[in-house]
């Protein structure tokens, strides 16, 4: 019996595949909460962090300009989703509050992760999910490797 080989560039654009439609599921389910994209990623990473945030900070975790975030967030304040106010403590950072309806999006949004991660794995047994998880370990371990980021 032969040992069939698979490509590693079969499995790595099948991962490529994945995470698109991954991302198309969400962002279709998402999208009824109102918001673009952008804004709705600014929306859940202001939420995930409880700190005094500069706009070179927010401009470097999303890879946009500085002045691409002012624009979100100036929207996302003008549609009341948070509140801005300049810091006491240092004037380079604002002091971001998310509102009531921002609270309800972020709220909505963790359903849909939810629901779509509970969807994508169903009918793959807990021991086929250790062993993905397993596998994808190795793979970022791999991949750290090449860009010299040991663990």
């Amino acid at each position: 019996m032969s040992k069939e080989t698979i490509a590693p560039h079969i499995i790595q654009r099948r991962l490529m595949r994945i995470n698109r439609l991954h991302r198309c599921a969400i962002d279709s389910k998402v999208s009824k909460a109102g918001l673009p994209r952008s804004q709705h990623m600014m929306l859940m990473h202001l939420n995930r962090r409880d700190f005094k945030v500069s706009q070179k900070e927010l401009a470097d975790h999303f890879e946009i300009s500085p002045a691409a975030v002012a624009v979100t967030l100036k929207k996302l304040e003008s549609d009341g989703y948070i509140e801005k106010a300049a810091s006491k403590d240092d004037s380079r950072f604002n002091e971001i509050a998310i509102t009531e309806k921002g609270r309800s999006v972020v709220e909505f949004s963790h359903k849909v992760f939810s629901e779509t991660d509970e969807k994508t794995f169903e009918g793959i047994s807990d021991e086929e999910r250790i062993l993905l998880l397993k596998i994808l370990d190795k793979v970022e371990i791999n991949l750290k490797s090449i860009l010299g980021k040991e663990e």
